[in-house]
């Protein structure tokens, strides 16, 4: 389960995630329900969710033994799929932030790791932090350039690196 907030409309997103896929959710600032729709995706085991203007993303990752990462990008009015990816860069999700048209997918590979995704032009990139022991991405703020992961039982505080610019 995870939730969004989005300020200007007041509205919350709601996704809660079970072995037979996702259920996305909108409500008013009131916890009136205004929609529900269900999406079919088999075996997914973490989801995360943001929202920014009339745009929501869901990232979403199935159990390591399947390994797919996906990210659905939605339209906030009737929370109709607007776009898709599918990644392998990431082996674990922690979370999925959407900032400036961009999407940030944050969590590990075999090290902290963040997925840059831009559905303008469907690239995508990515930043391994090769500097620090196994670990994951646990918190990311794409405004204001700062990751924190935690890596050999102790958590980092990474600001202004120029590798995560996007």
């Amino acid at each position: 389960i995870d939730a969004a907030y989005e300020p200007i409309g007041k509205k919350i997103y709601l996704v809660v995630a079970d072995i037979n896929g996702l259920i996305l959710i909108k409500m008013d600032s009131s916890f009136n329900i205004s929609l529900a729709k269900k999406f079919t995706i088999s075996s997914v085991s973490q989801v995360f969710i943001d929202v920014s203007g009339d745009s929501v993303v869901v990232g979403y990752g199935t159990p390591t033994s399947i390994g797919v990462i996906g990210v659905l990008v939605l339209d906030a009015t009737n929370l109709n799929i607007s776009g898709y990816f599918r990644i392998t860069t990431l082996n674990l999700l922690s979370g999925v932030r959407f900032h400036n048209g961009k999407i940030y997918l944050y969590g590990a590979s075999a090290k902290p790791k963040i997925a840059i995704l831009n559905p303008a032009d469907t690239s995508a990139n990515s930043v391994e932090y090769n500097g620090v022991l196994a670990g994951n991405v646990r918190f990311l703020d794409p405004e204001n350039n700062v990751a924190i992961f935690r890596g050999n039982f102790k958590a980092t505080f990474m600001k202004s690196n120029s590798t995560f610019s996007g």
